[in-house]
């Protein structure tokens, strides 16, 4: 099997617990094993500082330009992922890779960033608790699942609140490399999950 390629989506008001929780998952999951599991990366629009919600800057390891061929997208989410118009070059992004990114992944609100692209609208979706509605006020086609803390949908999986993305990250390493692996990452979390 080769190295998956795990993109790590950036934009202006990101969460920052919503990348940085499942960034620390898969390179523990790195780490623990002593071999490379996953390549991961964070990718903007360009190499310039993103800022995060609470003022926090980041700098991106990768640029859109770039063109690696990402096999994974975790989009997090915040006011940013919220705030993403269907033209814009974080949507263009996800529309030019779809066809070469086996999985997307939404942490949060990062769910808005799947639904505005219109890539998804057969898929259903899970968010944060407090956007539920504002979700499905916006995106009336697609069915909100409101009770469960992750949904795999094979090609999309979605997680709800902010801590969700570590769950799901677990999860994630899970189903590629199996419980063994995933119980090792656990255990140097110290994550006792949902």
């Amino acid at each position: 099997m080769d190295i998956p390629i795990v993109g790590i989506l950036l934009f202006d008001d990101v969460e920052p617990l919503d990348f940085v929780g499942p960034y620390e998952t898969l390179i523990v999951a790195n780490d623990e094993t002593g071999k490379k599991l996953f390549e991961v990366y964070l990718v903007a629009k360009n190499m310039s500082p993103v800022r995060c919600f609470g003022g926090m800057k980041v700098i991106p390891d990768k640029q859109f330009s770039d063109n690696i061929k990402y096999t994974h997208l975790i989009i997090p989410g915040g006011a940013g992922a919220r705030q993403l118009k269907k033209k814009s070059v974080e949507i263009d992004f996800l529309k030019a890779n779809h066809e070469s990114i086996e999985t997307v992944l939404t942490v949060c609100t990062g769910s808005f960033v799947a639904a505005t692209s219109g890539l998804y609208n057969d898929f259903p979706m899970t968010t944060h608790h407090s956007r539920h509605q504002e979700f499905r006020d916006r995106f009336p086609q697609i069915t909100l699942i409101s009770d469960k803390r992750y949904l795999d949908n094979e090609t999309l999986i979605t997680a709800g609140g902010i801590t969700a993305g570590i769950d799901l990250t677990i999860y994630f390493i899970r189903k590629i490399y199996g419980e063994d692996i995933a119980k090792r990452v656990e255990e140097t979390l110290e994550y006792s999950g949902k």
